[in-house]
């Protein structure tokens, strides 16, 4: 019965350790075919190379898996620890890119997993003391050059998910020494030299996957600003003009076809070149991005602002809409360039003077409502007492 419960009790912990495997492996490949993540890709296929050589090393398979297989199940348990290995440390060489820092080091990798291959292979078809404690040493010397690939692109601090890694990998290579040293005839057996690389295998693969989604997600990240930047503003992060005037067209036409009014205002930094004189470009910069941060607070998710010029935003408020709801938002900008902000010199505000129009308007398309209003902007000048003007109501 104690024999029986032991038995149990490990079946337990194997099928929870080979669902984990099963369900991380499965995700990483969906996400490299999502995302064409070269990583993801590198990282499926060892988490289910370790899993395969597991299944192998522990039994589990040849008692689950591939029963019928007695030669598989043979020439698998000798091949398929040994495969993972060479695995694992390409997966190291995808994420690390040693080529980076010098081009014999991939070299040396490459040569390494080779060797490694060629042994398991030599071991499976002439097994032997001989080849079987090379094939220990090939490891060994593995993870040596995991820990130093690790170490060079944490030295080069370039990699903010390097310190997670490094924390993933460390259970695998520290218990994976136990094995390899039961291997080597240095110790004997024992549950550690049995269980070892599934223990930090369980301990490894949700922290690289956490560390490996970080790093997609930053990459993801740049990629979605780089698009982005066809239809924004480099410096604000708003909608460019372009993109303003494509979407108050299509406003202005179904406003038409629908018997309903739309509203435009046209938001200038008139203080803008008096912060640039005094305190530099740097700081009007920072205060234009100030501007775009306040206007997006300003509007609710259905409205839109966009930068139309070098110191001109503007906001449609889509229909339907009226006149109290323009001059209600145009007050909210006003009052919120008046806040200070810690990113602007002490003393400072943004001073803006808002011209707004309920459309459609007679014949004005998109391009000459946004002229009419930029001109009735200018008509207020620099020190117009008024900050807001209406065009039509």
């Amino acid at each position: 019965s104690s024999l029986v419960a032991s038995r149990e009790r490990e079946q337990f912990l194997l099928g929870g350790y080979f669902g984990l495997a099963a369900l991380i492996g499965l995700v990483a490949l969906a996400n490299a075919v999502a995302y064409r993540d070269r990583n993801f890709a590198a990282y499926a296929a060892y988490v289910l190379a370790i899993g395969a050589g597991q299944l192998a090393f522990l039994g589990v398979g040849a008692q689950h898996v591939w029963t019928p297989w007695l030669k598989w199940n043979e020439l698998a348990t000798t091949m398929l620890p040994g495969i993972s290995s060479a695995v694992g440390l390409w997966f190291v060489q995808v994420f690390t890119e040693p080529v980076r820092f010098s081009r014999a080091l991939d070299r040396f990798v490459a040569t390494l997993i080779v060797a490694i291959l060629a042994v398991v292979v030599a071991d499976t078809t002439f097994p032997s003391r001989t080849t079987l404690g090379i094939l220990m040493v090939l490891m060994v010397v593995a993870l040596g050059l995991i820990l130093v690939l690790i170490g060079l692109v944490w030295s080069q601090g370039d990699d903010p998910a390097i310190r997670v890694i490094a924390l993933g990998f460390l259970p695998v290579v520290v218990l994976a020494l136990f094995p390899i040293a039961r291997g080597l005839n240095l110790i004997p057996i024992s549950p550690l030299t049995r269980y070892g690389v599934s223990i930090g295998a369980a301990l490894e693969m949700p922290i690289l996957f956490y560390a490996l989604s970080l790093r997609g997600t930053r990459r993801r990240e740049a990629q979605v600003r780089a698009a982005a930047l066809s239809r924004t503003d480099a410096l604000t992060g708003l909608a460019h003009q372009r993109s303003l005037l494509a979407r108050l067209d299509r406003a202005l036409t179904r406003a038409r076809t629908q018997q309903h009014q739309c509203a435009l205002l046209l938001v200038r930094v008139t203080n803008h070149a008096a912060i640039v004189e005094e305190y530099g470009q740097e700081v009007g910069e920072r205060a234009l991005v100030l501007t775009a941060s306040r206007l997006r607070r300003t509007i609710t998710d259905v409205d839109m602002a966009a930068r139309v010029d070098h110191q001109d935003f503007a906001i449609l408020l889509e229909g339907p809409t009226n006149d109290v709801v323009a001059q209600s938002c145009a007050t909210r900008v006003v009052a919120s360039g008046l806040r200070t902000s810690e990113v602007l010199p002490v003393g400072v505000t943004l001073k803006f003077h808002v011209a707004m129009a309920i459309l459609p308007d007679g014949q004005h398309d998109a391009a000459g409502s946004l002229l009419w209003l930029q001109g009735l902007v200018s008509e207020m000048g620099l020190e117009g007492r008024k900050s807001i003007r209406a065009a039509n109501f």
